[in-house]
């Protein structure tokens, strides 16, 4: 019989701020992370481990974070072999780089927008680069970050002077003044692209690199044609492109694993247990199991609980089904046998069916369907049913009360 494998919990993984970290005194800016956050203490929480580790001065790198960590807890010792081997797994040694582990739908975007604005405000960094995996993501945090920038209440609790106070906004298609903040896909940095993320070069700037959805990045596949130097990730090469001056390396996730191997430089970690524990996202309310067999079949029982949903929460401004799919091939398919369904079932003609039913890809064939996504928890917008692939759901907010899945 093979032996259990032996593995170490996350938790165990996390790594924790020496005491001298404190050097670095955040006070001044505790009455606008607070404002901001509100009540999401982990928000709070997380936003000073970062700004900690960043402009305390007790570390050069991760690195000496790491080996820090590795003299004192025992789980890491019991585990791995020496701190070489835990060493290992950093892709970015040499750097001030951390990730943060926050649940999805627990709000990564707040922590982001804190650390951006004090790290400008700081002058430790003349430009705030933000790096996202899709247009979806793009678009909600351009969203947030302009709402959260035009809030008179946000705005007054920020302390008075700081280099870089009023930053702009900006996509990748502006030339970049120093003190902006940029959101863009990452594919607008590689060389092939032409974009203004070309202004960042040059060792006059510094730059904070923050990649939302990190573990996208980390987990692309390479071709096994290349050579050992070409594996290396896109993303991580430009990462290390000594053309950009990026001080700073702050990654985002709620799901910071390479693999099945958990990330070895999260510095806060708030799971979705104690997420849903404390309220903070609701728990997932599984369809009852059912005998039914067949495609119809099936989707009644899916259509019955969308339709008893509604009853049971009449006060929801908006009620949306979502079908994920690991496909883009299977969306509009899906799409179509939906519509056919609620035709028969609703009654409804062929036209209001297909308004009904929003198939999300980043094909360009659902161009206009990802406009219309940007207002679907509005009830104007007929759509009630998205069929979409998986990630969809990462970085994409909706105002709705509830979402079944």
């Amino acid at each position: 019989m093979e032996e259990d494998k032996e593995i170490i919990s996350p938790n165990d993984l996390v790594l924790r701020l020496s005491e001298k970290a404190n050097n670095f005194d955040i006070s001044k800016y505790e009455d606008f992370i607070g404002e901001l956050c509100e009540e999401r203490e982990y928000q709070i929480e997380a936003t000073r481990k970062v700004v900690k580790f960043f402009l305390s001065g007790e570390y050069k790198n991760i690195a000496e974070l790491v080996r820090e960590n590795f003299k004192t807890n025992e789980a890491m010792q019991e585990f791995f072999r020496d701190e070489n081997e835990l060493l290992g797994d950093l892709l970015f040694r040499d750097k001030l780089s951390c990730t943060i582990d926050l649940a999805t739908g627990t709000g990564k975007t707040w922590v982001m927008y804190a650390v951006a604005r004090i790290m400008l405000a700081e002058g430790v960094v003349d430009n705030v680069l933000i790096v996202c995996t899709s247009r979806t993501i793009k678009y909600e945090l351009l969203k947030k970050f302009n709402n959260f920038t035009i809030k008179t209440n946000l705005q007054s609790a920020f302390p008075k002077g700081g280099k870089y106070r009023n930053p702009g906004i900006i996509q990748a298609n502006t030339a970049i003044k120093k003190g902006d903040i940029v959101i863009d896909n990452i594919h607008k940095a590689y060389d092939h692209v032409g974009s203004s993320i070309k202004d960042l070069r040059g060792k006059d700037r510094k730059i904070l690199i923050i990649n939302d959805e990190a573990h996208h990045f980390i987990n692309a596949t390479a071709h096994a044609s290349r050579t050992e130097d070409e594996e290396m990730l896109e993303w991580a090469k430009f990462l290390r492109n000594p053309e950009y001056n990026f001080a700073f390396i702050f990654n985002s996730s709620g799901t910071p694993y390479k693999g099945d191997n958990y990330f070895k430089d999260v510095i806060y970690r708030y799971p979705i247990r104690q997420a849903i524990e404390d309220r903070m996202v609701k728990d997932i309310n599984y369809l009852e199991k059912d005998e039914s067999r067949g495609w119809k079949q099936k989707f009644k029982a899916i259509y019955r609980n969308h339709i008893e949903n509604k009853k049971k929460y009449p006060k929801v401004k908006k009620h949306i089904t979502i079908f994920v799919t690991n496909q883009i091939s299977k969306t509009d398919k899906i799409a179509d046998e939906i519509r056919k369904f609620l035709r028969t079932e609703e009654g409804i003609s062929a036209e209001e069916a297909k308004k009904k039913v929003l198939p999300i890809t980043s094909s360009q064939k659902h161009e206009a369907n990802r406009e219309l996504l940007k207002t679907i928890d509005e009830p104007e917008n007929p759509a009630e049913w998205l069929v979409s692939v998986s990630m969809l759901t990462e970085g994409w907010d909706v105002n709705l009360s509830l979402i079944h899945i």
